[in-house]
Protein backbone atom coordinates (compact mmCIF):
# COMPACT_ATOMS: atom_id res chain seq x y z
CA UNK A 1 0.00 0.00 0.00
CA UNK A 2 2.97 1.72 1.08
CA UNK A 3 4.69 1.58 -2.60
CA UNK A 4 0.91 2.38 -4.21
CA UNK A 5 0.32 5.62 -2.56
CA UNK A 6 3.75 6.56 -3.44
CA UNK A 7 3.13 5.50 -6.89
CA UNK A 8 -0.36 7.35 -7.30
CA UNK A 9 0.71 10.78 -6.00
CA UNK A 10 3.39 13.35 -6.96
CA UNK A 11 3.23 15.41 -4.20
CA UNK A 12 2.18 14.11 -0.61
CA UNK A 13 3.32 13.87 3.18
CA UNK A 14 3.15 10.77 5.00
CA UNK A 15 2.37 10.10 8.49
CA UNK A 16 2.64 7.10 10.44
CA UNK A 17 0.66 6.42 14.05
CA UNK A 18 1.81 2.99 15.49
CA UNK A 19 2.07 1.03 19.06
CA UNK A 20 4.18 -1.09 17.53
CA UNK A 21 6.98 0.53 15.58
CA UNK A 22 8.84 -2.00 13.34
CA UNK A 23 12.97 -1.46 13.90
CA UNK A 24 15.95 -2.88 12.65
CA UNK A 25 16.04 -5.79 14.93
CA UNK A 26 12.48 -7.20 14.65
CA UNK A 27 11.86 -6.31 11.35
CA UNK A 28 11.06 -8.65 8.27
CA UNK A 29 12.71 -9.82 5.14
CA UNK A 30 10.26 -8.64 2.97
CA UNK A 31 11.28 -7.82 -0.96
CA UNK A 32 11.70 -4.38 -0.50
CA UNK A 33 14.17 -3.93 1.56
CA UNK A 34 14.00 -0.30 1.93
CA UNK A 35 10.85 -0.42 4.02
CA UNK A 36 11.56 -3.17 6.73
CA UNK A 37 11.57 -0.78 9.21
CA UNK A 38 8.60 2.19 10.39
CA UNK A 39 11.89 5.34 9.63
CA UNK A 40 12.10 3.80 6.51
CA UNK A 41 8.61 4.25 5.40
CA UNK A 42 8.04 7.53 7.11
CA UNK A 43 11.23 8.73 8.05
CA UNK A 44 12.48 10.29 11.10
CA UNK A 45 10.64 9.92 14.28
CA UNK A 46 8.17 13.05 15.35
CA UNK A 47 7.14 11.96 18.57
CA UNK A 48 7.00 9.11 20.95
CA UNK A 49 4.12 8.52 23.62
CA UNK A 50 4.95 5.41 26.13
CA UNK A 51 3.16 3.35 28.26
CA UNK A 52 5.47 5.94 31.13
CA UNK A 53 3.79 8.55 29.48
CA UNK A 54 0.02 7.06 29.41
CA UNK A 55 0.14 6.13 33.03
CA UNK A 56 1.58 9.72 33.94
CA UNK A 57 -0.73 11.22 32.46
CA UNK A 58 -3.63 9.04 34.08
CA UNK A 59 -4.73 7.71 30.87
CA UNK A 60 -4.13 4.22 31.32
CA UNK A 61 -3.89 2.08 34.84
CA UNK A 62 -0.47 1.43 36.36
CA UNK A 63 0.64 -2.06 36.36
CA UNK A 64 3.28 -4.62 37.26
CA UNK A 65 4.18 -7.64 35.59
CA UNK A 66 5.45 -10.79 38.28
CA UNK A 67 6.02 -13.84 36.05
CA UNK A 68 5.89 -16.97 38.07
CA UNK A 69 7.50 -19.79 36.59
CA UNK A 70 5.33 -22.85 36.99
CA UNK A 71 8.07 -25.75 35.89
CA UNK A 72 11.16 -26.86 37.37
CA UNK A 73 13.84 -27.58 35.06
CA UNK A 74 16.97 -29.14 35.52
CA UNK A 75 20.08 -27.01 34.15
CA UNK A 76 21.39 -30.10 32.30
CA UNK A 77 18.57 -30.47 30.04
CA UNK A 78 19.13 -29.83 26.23
CA UNK A 79 15.81 -28.39 24.29
CA UNK A 80 15.09 -30.58 21.92
CA UNK A 81 11.95 -30.50 19.56
CA UNK A 82 9.39 -32.72 19.84
CA UNK A 83 6.27 -34.14 17.70
CA UNK A 84 4.10 -33.11 20.19
CA UNK A 85 3.52 -31.89 23.77
CA UNK A 86 -0.10 -32.61 25.35
CA UNK A 87 -0.52 -29.06 27.03
CA UNK A 88 -4.24 -29.41 27.45
CA UNK A 89 -3.84 -32.15 29.83
CA UNK A 90 -0.77 -30.55 31.66
CA UNK A 91 -2.82 -27.43 32.62
CA UNK A 92 -5.80 -29.34 33.34
CA UNK A 93 -3.60 -31.40 35.85
CA UNK A 94 -5.59 -30.77 39.11
CA UNK A 95 -2.44 -30.72 41.00
CA UNK A 96 -1.21 -27.86 39.02
CA UNK A 97 -4.73 -25.82 39.27
CA UNK A 98 -4.74 -26.42 42.96
CA UNK A 99 -1.03 -25.09 43.23
CA UNK A 100 -2.09 -22.02 41.58
CA UNK A 101 -5.31 -21.36 42.87
CA UNK A 102 -3.14 -21.91 46.41
CA UNK A 103 -0.73 -19.51 45.48
CA UNK A 104 -3.03 -16.09 44.40
CA UNK A 105 -5.33 -17.08 47.82
CA UNK A 106 -2.28 -16.81 49.88
CA UNK A 107 -0.61 -13.62 48.04
CA UNK A 108 -3.68 -12.16 46.96
CA UNK A 109 -3.04 -9.49 49.32
CA UNK A 110 0.69 -9.13 48.97
CA UNK A 111 -0.04 -8.48 45.13
CA UNK A 112 -2.91 -6.09 45.06
CA UNK A 113 -2.18 -3.62 48.27
CA UNK A 114 -5.46 -4.68 50.16
CA UNK A 115 -5.84 -3.04 53.56
CA UNK A 116 -1.96 -1.73 53.18
CA UNK A 117 -3.63 2.25 53.40
CA UNK A 118 -1.86 2.73 49.52
CA UNK A 119 -3.97 5.21 47.47
CA UNK A 120 -2.20 5.57 44.28
CA UNK A 121 -4.36 7.95 42.51
CA UNK A 122 -8.32 9.44 41.88
CA UNK A 123 -10.01 7.51 39.38
CA UNK A 124 -13.83 7.65 38.57
CA UNK A 125 -16.44 4.31 39.51
CA UNK A 126 -19.06 3.31 38.19
CA UNK A 127 -22.13 1.83 40.27
CA UNK A 128 -23.33 -1.53 40.48
CA UNK A 129 -25.90 -2.25 37.94
CA UNK A 130 -29.81 -1.63 39.82
CA UNK A 131 -31.28 -4.87 41.35
CA UNK A 132 -32.64 -6.67 38.35
CA UNK A 133 -35.65 -7.66 41.15
CA UNK A 134 -36.77 -4.20 41.43
CA UNK A 135 -36.29 -3.13 37.93
CA UNK A 136 -38.62 -2.66 35.73
CA UNK A 137 -36.60 -2.12 32.69
CA UNK A 138 -33.74 -4.01 33.22
CA UNK A 139 -31.10 -0.32 32.25
CA UNK A 140 -27.85 -0.42 33.85
CA UNK A 141 -27.70 2.32 36.51
CA UNK A 142 -24.24 4.48 36.35
CA UNK A 143 -23.22 6.95 38.50
CA UNK A 144 -19.67 8.44 38.68
CA UNK A 145 -17.98 9.80 41.49
CA UNK A 146 -14.12 10.44 42.64
CA UNK A 147 -12.50 8.20 45.10
CA UNK A 148 -9.36 6.89 45.52
CA UNK A 149 -8.66 2.70 46.03
CA UNK A 150 -7.18 1.26 48.70
CA UNK A 151 -5.36 -1.60 46.94
CA UNK A 152 -7.00 -2.77 43.66
CA UNK A 153 -9.35 -5.71 42.71
CA UNK A 154 -7.96 -8.28 39.99
CA UNK A 155 -9.27 -10.46 37.24
CA UNK A 156 -7.70 -14.28 36.84
CA UNK A 157 -8.09 -14.97 32.69
CA UNK A 158 -7.81 -18.49 31.23
CA UNK A 159 -8.04 -19.97 28.51
CA UNK A 160 -11.24 -21.88 28.08
CA UNK A 161 -14.97 -22.17 30.03
CA UNK A 162 -13.96 -25.89 30.98
CA UNK A 163 -10.79 -24.63 32.60
CA UNK A 164 -12.94 -21.13 34.44
CA UNK A 165 -15.08 -23.77 35.76
CA UNK A 166 -12.06 -25.93 37.05
CA UNK A 167 -10.35 -22.84 39.16
CA UNK A 168 -13.97 -21.29 40.06
CA UNK A 169 -14.74 -24.69 41.81
CA UNK A 170 -11.06 -24.76 43.26
CA UNK A 171 -11.38 -21.28 44.22
CA UNK A 172 -14.55 -22.30 46.56
CA UNK A 173 -12.94 -25.20 47.66
CA UNK A 174 -10.16 -23.49 49.13
CA UNK A 175 -11.47 -20.80 50.60
CA UNK A 176 -14.01 -22.95 52.74
CA UNK A 177 -11.13 -25.16 53.74
CA UNK A 178 -8.58 -22.04 54.42
CA UNK A 179 -11.28 -19.49 56.10
CA UNK A 180 -9.40 -17.17 53.48
CA UNK A 181 -12.35 -15.02 51.78
CA UNK A 182 -12.45 -13.46 48.89
CA UNK A 183 -15.53 -12.34 46.54
CA UNK A 184 -15.20 -14.30 43.40
CA UNK A 185 -17.26 -14.32 40.02
CA UNK A 186 -17.22 -15.64 36.96
CA UNK A 187 -17.95 -14.12 33.69
CA UNK A 188 -17.29 -15.57 30.05
CA UNK A 189 -19.72 -15.67 26.25
CA UNK A 190 -20.31 -17.71 23.73
CA UNK A 191 -18.71 -17.01 20.07
CA UNK A 192 -19.41 -19.49 17.29
CA UNK A 193 -16.75 -18.10 15.29
CA UNK A 194 -14.42 -18.47 17.62
CA UNK A 195 -11.55 -19.76 15.59
CA UNK A 196 -12.02 -17.68 12.11
CA UNK A 197 -9.27 -16.15 11.63
CA UNK A 198 -10.65 -13.35 9.66
CA UNK A 199 -12.92 -12.76 12.47
CA UNK A 200 -9.91 -12.06 15.22
CA UNK A 201 -11.91 -9.34 17.14
CA UNK A 202 -15.44 -10.49 17.20
CA UNK A 203 -18.25 -9.24 19.26
CA UNK A 204 -18.70 -10.80 22.00
CA UNK A 205 -22.17 -12.69 22.61
CA UNK A 206 -24.56 -12.82 25.22
CA UNK A 207 -26.64 -15.21 24.32
CA UNK A 208 -26.34 -17.61 26.52
CA UNK A 209 -28.47 -20.21 24.53
CA UNK A 210 -25.29 -21.45 22.83
CA UNK A 211 -23.44 -23.01 25.77
CA UNK A 212 -24.03 -26.74 26.40
CA UNK A 213 -25.76 -27.92 29.51
CA UNK A 214 -22.86 -28.55 31.36
CA UNK A 215 -21.72 -24.26 30.89
CA UNK A 216 -25.03 -23.19 31.25
CA UNK A 217 -25.70 -25.30 34.65
CA UNK A 218 -22.38 -24.52 35.66
CA UNK A 219 -22.91 -20.51 35.23
CA UNK A 220 -26.39 -20.72 36.97
CA UNK A 221 -24.79 -21.89 39.93
CA UNK A 222 -22.19 -18.91 40.00
CA UNK A 223 -25.01 -16.93 39.34
CA UNK A 224 -27.11 -18.46 42.60
CA UNK A 225 -23.33 -17.56 44.57
CA UNK A 226 -23.09 -13.67 43.05
CA UNK A 227 -26.87 -13.62 44.16
CA UNK A 228 -26.26 -14.93 47.77
CA UNK A 229 -23.14 -12.41 48.48
CA UNK A 230 -24.31 -9.44 46.87
CA UNK A 231 -28.30 -9.53 47.31
CA UNK A 232 -28.94 -9.40 43.72
CA UNK A 233 -31.22 -11.44 41.04
CA UNK A 234 -29.56 -12.11 37.97
CA UNK A 235 -29.84 -15.55 35.94
CA UNK A 236 -28.63 -16.69 32.29
CA UNK A 237 -32.00 -15.65 30.58
CA UNK A 238 -31.27 -13.61 27.61
CA UNK A 239 -32.66 -10.39 29.39
CA UNK A 240 -30.64 -10.52 32.58
CA UNK A 241 -26.93 -11.70 32.15
CA UNK A 242 -25.83 -9.29 29.73
CA UNK A 243 -26.79 -6.60 33.54
CA UNK A 244 -25.09 -9.12 35.64
CA UNK A 245 -21.92 -9.53 33.05
CA UNK A 246 -22.07 -5.91 32.83
CA UNK A 247 -22.32 -5.48 37.11
CA UNK A 248 -19.00 -7.72 37.61
CA UNK A 249 -17.19 -6.03 34.78
CA UNK A 250 -17.77 -2.74 36.07
CA UNK A 251 -18.81 -3.13 39.92
CA UNK A 252 -16.21 -0.61 42.41
CA UNK A 253 -17.26 -2.76 45.38
CA UNK A 254 -16.74 -6.65 44.04
CA UNK A 255 -12.83 -7.59 44.76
Amino acid sequence: MHIRITKAFNNYHLFGFTGTPILAVNSGSGKYPNLRTTEQAFGDKLHTYTIVNAITDANVLPFRIDYINTMKESSNVKDKKVKAIDRENAIFEPKRISGVTAYILKHFDQKTYRNQCRSYYDYKVITNVDKMAASKNNTVSEKKQNTKVNGFNSIFAVASIPMAMKYYNEFKKQMEESGKKLSIATIFSYSPNEEDPEDTLFDENFETDGLDKTSRDFLDCALEDYNDTFNVNYDTSADKFPNYYKDVSLSPTFR
